[in-house]
């Protein structure tokens, strides 16, 4: 509460906790010169998926694996009762997150924020092209504001984004 903010631990796709994660909860923080996300250690290179470890034995349930930006769009569909999410923590995948979910034989839906344009999707999500079934949601009919992720305003807005999925 005295940061106004959220802390969260991030884990390797063992189950090991490896950093604290803080997320502000202040409107204005790009007013008062702060960051979003703080991490009480510095990481190195991205090579956990943040949720996998937690979930990864619920896949079988599920066709599809939903990649979002940020943790806080994964607790938001695990609240809703869906547990096939994970985050990249970034808009971007780098090559070690993207081998660990190619080896779930899933089909990858790539569900960034919104204004994440769909050549930022070719150039950096390429490695699932060749070795998955890969989708992309776009909000084509203006259910979120910029910089929304799809499942920030509600599980049923998300359900709408889901069906107009785009094959890549």
């Amino acid at each position: 509460r005295l940061n106004n903010a959220i802390a969260f631990p991030i884990f390797d796709d063992d189950g090991n906790i490896i950093n604290i994660k803080k997320r502000t909860l202040q409107k204005n923080f790009k007013d008062l010169k702060r960051p979003k996300y703080i991490n009480l250690y510095k990481i190195g290179k991205l090579d956990y998926l943040w949720g996998f470890a937690q979930n990864k034995h619920k896949y079988n349930d599920y066709k599809s694996l939903i990649l979002f930006e940020g943790e806080k769009s994964v607790m938001k569909f695990e609240t809703a009762g869906y547990f096939n999410s994970v985050a990249l923590s970034t808009s971007s995948i780098t090559k070690e997150q993207a081998n660990t979910l190619i080896k779930t034989n899933k089909d990858i839906v790539i569900a960034m924020d919104k204004g994440i344009d769909m050549e930022h999707i070719r150039r950096n999500f390429f490695f699932f092209f060749r070795f998955t079934n890969t989708f992309v949601i776009f909000d084509r009919n203006g259910l979120l504001e910029d910089k929304m992720a799809p499942i920030d305003n509600g599980i049923e807005v998300f359900k709408k984004l889901y069906e107009q999925r785009i094959k890549i």
